[in-house]
């Protein structure tokens, strides 16, 4: 009976102890990380590396894996949204610049609504990972966001976090032209390549004076 009445006591504790609270405040400004992407007005998939820089407000995508015979030609973009251009590399290994009219949305969790915290796998701290969970619903043409973020490192009062899963429903996700998207980042880290955000053009003309110093010294 005694055993009976601990085990009760012990289950109305555990289900009487107050929620967890928020970790997740910000994501850090500068990120790279693999994403596999599903476009559900589109109906593809994508599955690529991003270079992502916040304070620049610029986005380098290069797909890796072409799953898709159908899907767009482009393997590899940059996005600069003070510029308001973008540069795309074909299959073909075309260069093209564009102008483009998309308005920059950060990746990150803002005034969104903290719901809890979930495990993403097993609920173990050796084999599960667990992430603080946001959801936004915005005015009548914003639509709907949902995120989950983890913690990375800490600062003197908060947590800098990563996004792990966003989704996008009626509403502009941060790549443009895409607005029901889900996305699932993947080997995240805070370096990143100080070339990502040379576009293809800039390659080229680097890549010509490299050319004309070899032919000056022969």
């Amino acid at each position: 009976m005694k055993v009976f009445i601990v085990f009760v006591s012990l289950l109305v504790l555990g289900y009487c102890q107050p929620p967890q609270p928020q970790r997740c405040k910000e994501a850090p400004p500068k990120w790279h990380a693999h994403f596999r992407e599903i476009d559900y007005d589109t109906g593809f998939f994508r599955f690529a590396e991003i270079d992502y820089d916040a304070d620049n407000e610029q986005i380098h995508v290069r797909e890796y894996v072409g799953e898709d015979e159908q899907r767009p030609t482009v393997v590899e973009e940059w996005f600069y949204f003070r510029e308001q251009k973008k540069y795309n590399v074909s299959r073909e290994q075309r260069c093209t610049a564009y102008a483009f009219y998309h308005d920059w949305h950060p990746i990150g969790i803002h005034d969104a609504r903290f719901v809890g915290r979930e495990w993403i796998g097993a609920e173990t701290t050796t084999l599960g990972l667990l992430v603080d969970e946001f959801f936004d619903r915005g005015g009548d043409n914003e639509g709907l966001w949902h995120g989950l973020f983890a913690p990375i490192t800490r600062g003197t009062s908060e947590y800098v976090c990563i996004p792990v899963l966003e989704s996008y429903l009626r509403r502009d996700a941060p790549f443009p032209e895409r607005r029901n998207i889900h996305v699932m980042y993947t080997n995240i880290t805070t370096l990143v390549s100080p070339t990502a955000f040379d576009h293809c053009l800039l390659k080229q003309a680097k890549e010509r004076k490299v050319i004309k110093k070899k032919k000056k010294k022969e």
